[in-house]
Parts: C-alpha cells; sequence; structure tokens
C-alpha cells in the first residue's frame, strides 16, 4: 500500500516537470486508473455484506436500500424456571433491587467422601466441623448482614435426574446452622497460620460431625455409594432480605469448597475432608417471592402479562426471572416488495438510563419466535458469539446483533420467525439484570435495520 501512495506520488511530480501533452496526460491518466484499482481491489475482505467493505456506511452503496422502519413490539415474560443441575458456580444471598423486586438464592449439593472405608480411632470425640466454600464472585452490597442456614438433606438425589431453579428436596429439622453472616470477600483466612485466599466459612453443629464419628469403622463410610445414602447431601439457603443485599457466587468445585471435621481421638488430634467434586450432583435455587416489591411496571408485565407497557421499557433478568420478546409487526412492507438481497441486518438492543449504575452482563443470547411462541434457533447462532454478536457495548451502550442471514431466510418465505427472545448469557449462575429501551421508547429505541438490493 506504501509503495503504491509513492508511484501517486512521483507521477504527480512527473505532470509538473513535464509539458501537459495530450500524449503524457494519458499516460499517466491511465497509469493513476491501473493503480487505484489496484488499491481499491487489494483492500477487500469478505464480509456478510458483499461489496459493502469498501463503503463506509451500507446505504451509501448503488442500488441499495436501506429501511429502519420496522415497528417493534417489545415486552418482557416470566421465566418459569431453568437447568441449574451441575454448575460449577451456585448462588446465595437475597437481594432487593429497587425495580425486579426481592431475589434470594440458595443452593443443594452431595458431599463425597476423600478416602473410603475411614476410621476415626477410639474415643473420637468432634472438636469442630466446617463448611467452606470458595468465592467466585458477588453481586450487590456485600456489606448487607444476612442470614444464612444450613440444613442435612432428607431426601436422596435422583441419578440422572433433571434439577431446576425451583426443585425442592426434603429437609431434616433443626438445621446444622443457622446464623446471620457477612460475606466477606477482602480479607484471607488464617487455618493453621497459614493464609489462604478469602472464602466463606461457616461453622456446623457439631452434632453433625459427631454423627459422622459414630460410623466410624461402618458400612456407610465404606465407599460413596453407602456415603450417599448416610448423608445425603447438603441444602444452604439464605433468608429473604427487606433491604439493600446482594448475591455471593461460590465455586463448588474449587477444592476450598468442602466440609472440614476436625476431631480428636485417644492417640492425635487431626481432620477428615468430604468433598464437593464433579460426582456430586448439585443445583441451584431462586425465589422471586412472586415480585410482591417489584416495581408496578416490572409486576404489570411479568405478573399480570401487559405486552403494552414493555413500548417504554422492558426488562431482563438472570436467575430465572424475565426475558424480553420483540415482535415484528409490519414485516409485509418490505417481504411484499418482492425478491430481496439482504446485505446486513442488525438488531440494535439499547439500555435504558435506569441501568446506568448496576454491573451490564456481558453478553446477551437471542433466540427465534415462532409463531406459538416457542424458541427457534439462529442460522447464525452455529457461527459462535462472535459472528451473532450480543455483547456489551460500553462505549454505545448497547448490544448489536448480526442476523442477516435469518432476515434474508425470513424475507425469502424459507422461516416463520415473528419475532426474536432475548435471554442474558448464562442465567442459570448470573444475578445481572438490565433494563432496556422499548419500541416506542422516547429514548434510544431498539432498532432492526436492514440494507438491501431489490432483485429484479
Amino acid at each position: 500500500m506504501l509503495a503504491q501512495k509513492l508511484i501517486i506520488i512521483s507521477m504527480m511530480n512527473y505532470l509538473k516537470k513535464k509539458k501537459n501533452s495530450l500524449k503524457n496526460i494519458f499516460l499517466i491518466k491511465t497509469l493513476l486508473i491501473i493503480i487505484l484499482s489496484a488499491v481499491v481491489f487489494s483492500g477487500c475482505k469478505k464480509t456478510e455484506g458483499v461489496g459493502l467493505d469498501v463503503i463506509a456506511d451500507p446505504k451509501d452503496a448503488l442500488n441499495v436500500g436501506f429501511f429502519d422502519g420496522f415497528r417493534l413490539t417489545t415486552y418482557s415474560t416470566p421465566v418459569d424456571s431453568v437447568a441449574t443441575k451441575n454448575t460449577t458456580v451456585v448462588m446465595l444471598g437475597s437481594m432487593l433491587d429497587p425495580v425486579f423486586g426481592t431475589t434470594t438464592t440458595g443452593f443443594y449439593t452431595q458431599l463425597r467422601l476423600s478416602n473410603n472405608s475411614i476410621e476415626f480411632g477410639d474415643n473420637a470425640v468432634c472438636d469442630s466441623i466446617v463448611m467452606s466454600l470458595d468465592y467466585n464472585g458477588f453481586y450487590g452490597d456485600s456489606l448487607t448482614t444476612q442470614h444464612i442456614t444450613v440444613y442435612e438433606i432428607d431426601e436422596s438425589f435422583i441419578e440422572d435426574s433433571a434439577y431446576y431453579s425451583n426443585s425442592q428436596l426434603a429437609l431434616k429439622d433443626p438445621p446444622i446452622f443457622d446464623q446471620d453472616l457477612n460475606f466477606n470477600m477482602k480479607d484471607s483466612v488464617d487455618i493453621f497460620g497459614f493464609k489462604i485466599k478469602p472464602h466463606l466459612r461457616l461453622g456446623l453443629d457439631k452434632s453433625f460431625g459427631e454423627k459422622i464419628l459414630d460410623k466410624s469403622g461402618s458400612t456407610e463410610l465404606s465407599n460413596n455409594e453407602e456415603f450417599a445414602k448416610f448423608i445425603k447431601g447438603i441444602r444452604v439457603a439464605s433468608q429473604e432480605i427487606t433491604f439493600s443485599g446482594g448475591h455471593a457466587y461460590f465455586n463448588l468445585l474449587s477444592g476450598l469448597s468442602a466440609i472440614t471435621l476436625y476431631y480428636h481421638n485417644d492417640e492425635d488430634t487431626t481432620y477428615e475432608v468430604f468433598v464437593i467434586n464433579g460426582n456430586c450432583d448439585r443445583f441451584t435455587t431462586f425465589d422471586h417471592h412472586n415480585y410482591n416489591t417489584a416495581s408496578p411496571e416490572v409486576v404489570s408485565q411479568l405478573v399480570n402479562g401487559d405486552t403494552i407497557g414493555g413500548q417504554q421499557q422492558f426488562f431482563l433478568q438472570g436467575m430465572a426471572s424475565a426475558r424480553g420478546n420483540i415482535k415484528i409487526s409490519n414485516l409485509d412492507s418490505i417481504v411484499d416488495q418482492g425478491p430481496q438481497a439482504i446485505h446486513m441486518a442488525e438488531l440494535i438492543v439499547n439500555i435504558a438510563p435506569e441501568s446506568a449504575k448496576y454491573l451490564k452482563p456481558g453478553q446477551l443470547t437471542l433466540a427465534g419466535i415462532d409463531p406459538d411462541g416457542k424458541n427457534v434457533y439462529l442460522i447464525e447462532t452455529a457461527e459462535g458469539s462472535a459472528f451473532l454478536g450480543g455483547t456489551y457495548n460500553e462505549i454505545d451502550n448497547n448490544y448489536v446483533f448480526n442476523i442477516t442471514r435469518t432476515m434474508q431466510s425470513l424475507f425469502l418465505k424459507d422461516n416463520d420467525i415473528v419475532g426474536f427472545r432475548l435471554v442474558i448469557n448464562g442465567e442459570a449462575s448470573n444475578a445481572r439484570r438490565l433494563i432496556l429501551n422499548g419500541g416506542s421508547s422516547a429514548n434510544d429505541k431498539i432498532r432492526l435495520r436492514v440494507f438491501y438490493t431489490k432483485i429484479d
């Protein structure tokens, strides 16, 4: 490219020095045309909109039409539940959001033996038994005091069974932990004189430790199959909060997430670890308390089924809460004009100002909606999120999706998509939320824009 520019400059200097004969001018013009053509074609890159890569704005291309007058009906619908079985990250806490109301999270998990055929020695006594949980992040106000309860489960996990965010298992009373605490993610923890990274430690009731010690050398501690019958699992729950609050993320597959039984016998003082690993069934639960503390706008859409109020603002929230729906009302306005070659189609989702102080989801997921309201797999999804888009743009404060192939297929009537559904990516372990500008918002409303060429 630099060499080509130097040649052009040399040609221009040559013109200044030579007399402007017709012959010289003709030769120079011919060379410039060849060089400029090489520059243009060498700069071309393959894109979804063929030929649009050398044009700053696709609508400036020759014979390319532009349309963004789609009437988009936007509203939110509640999520009944999401599959949360065996996610690496679980959630714990309660948070009162001024718009979405209170959401309370917790989880169930199995435990596994570190060793088979465990014996604790003569006259073993429980000194303490501690459940430790490795932090993986936090959403909300970690300084708020929360009330956490731990139960032993009284119902076995069913092998190969699906578990969802609203699933429940029977519990044993009384709880083995029932206290107020704060999620401290800053201070390291001193264990046997060693500084360990910040993690949550729950001192369980000693009776739970004694229950395990009593089975020393027995069938119940011989292997994991027998142990799962004896200790079916643990439920860790949070109490509904009345102000502020937040949700802690924990990595259950970290070596720090376990239950450690500290004990002494006639010969020694030692400990035994009961681990949480990939062989343990586990799932997270979410409770939105029927949105009884949510804003009227959220209640209108998620509880009362309002599909009109969302034209100004609609809502997304993880934790099996809210998804966004985008219906296209006047698609025929272009389809009926005859065959179209779609160069580029983008769905631009703009965030409402009210979401400014909250952490934004890093990625949204987009699906199609068929006439029955069911999700439809988009063609672009197979290419990955880098192609489909939906990554948060901090500069423009929006999310943009490339749906060129889907719109081309729709215009050719190869699919029956009537709209799109927005979901927060990883909603099974993501507490983040969004308020979005609707289809008739006075601010930057949601837009679907298409660049196309009519085919004769």
